[in-house]
């Protein structure tokens, strides 16, 4: 009976093991596809969302929403940065429109389709116009494209 005893403890310290192994891989599949597929957290580098974001705040991107519909006017994104100069970074920012409407900038003021757009987020400071991306200069009025 001892010598049964003595012959199964290898056998129980390599099926410790195989499971440790197999709880890690799973807990770290897991991680993947959480933030692979369903969300990501974010610190947030800049001022560029003030008041609504605050530099060095924590957002959590959920990314299950736009699999069913695509952004609209209002919502708050996540996306990488299309400046090959900054390829990796993720910017946050608001969609003001999508593809087929049309942006105008007048005096500091937002228009969508020549509608003035209520933003009380901007807490009456004038809106800027985007940087140019991907040596793409965008001028005002600016169709955004389907």
């Amino acid at each position: 009976m001892h010598e049964r005893k003595q012959a199964s403890q290898p056998e129980g310290i390599l099926h410790t093991l195989l499971s440790i192994i197999v709880l890690v891989a799973l807990v770290l599949g897991l991680t993947w596809g959480l933030r692979t597929f369903i969300f990501q957290a974010y610190e947030i580098p800049s001022g560029s969302m003030e008041t609504t974001i605050m530099p060095g705040d924590m957002v959590l991107s959920e990314k299950i929403t736009y699999y069913g519909r695509p952004p609209a006017a209002g919502d708050i994104v996540t996306f990488e940065d299309p400046d090959p100069e900054h390829m990796g970074r993720i910017l946050i920012k608001r969609v003001i429109a999508t593809g087929g409407q049309t942006v105008d900038l007048r005096d500091g003021r937002v228009y969508v389709d020549d509608v003035l757009q209520n933003e009380p987020y901007t807490h009456g400071e004038p809106s800027l116009a985007l940087r140019s991306y991907l040596f793409e200069e965008i001028t005002y009025p600016y169709t955004v494209p389907p």
